[in-house]
């Protein structure tokens, strides 16, 4: 592994929206609850359809973010003691791990947007996941640039 630093980076904030989404998960299930600042837009974007995925029949969102972020922190636990070829596979797993997880994230970012509520939550979720797109795609064009041998020429 090239950038250790960055790996430990990704999974502390892969454990920190693990968190944040299974307190959602769990709030899910009573969306009037839901602490959001006085505002109740957390419990209305948490009792529209969009909080569920397929829309309105499927697992809370907050289940597959909790999945998403389980994965990411896997991934990352195993990049520690990965040889460099596995190393780039798992790199590129939680590469995709994480663009998955951003554009699912959009889409209900999206939703927000067009009635105009927003959940602190969600958001904070939102660019958690952002981050971590961001910093696996940067830690990955850095290996690509890093040579793999040093030459004693």
């Amino acid at each position: 592994m090239n950038r250790p630093l960055l790996n430990r980076i990704v999974f502390v904030l892969s454990l920190a929206g693990m968190f944040l989404a299974i307190y959602l998960w769990k709030m899910h299930g009573t969306p009037d609850d839901i602490p959001c600042g006085g505002s109740h837009d957390c419990s209305t974007i948490a009792k529209s359809p969009y909080s569920e995925f397929p829309v309105g029949s499927g697992f809370p969102v907050a289940a597959w973010g909790t999945f998403g972020y389980v994965a990411l922190a896997m991934l990352s636990l195993a990049r520690t003691a990965a040889t460099p070829a596995r190393d780039k596979f798992l790199l590129l797993a939680s590469i995709g791990v994480s663009l998955v997880g951003t554009l699912f994230s959009l889409r209900l970012t999206a939703y927000e947007y067009s009635i105009h509520t927003w959940c602190k939550y969600c958001v904070a979720s939102q660019i958690l996941i952002a981050s971590l797109f961001l910093i696996t795609f940067f830690d990955w064009l850095g290996s690509r640039r890093a040579p793999l041998v040093k030459s004693n020429a």
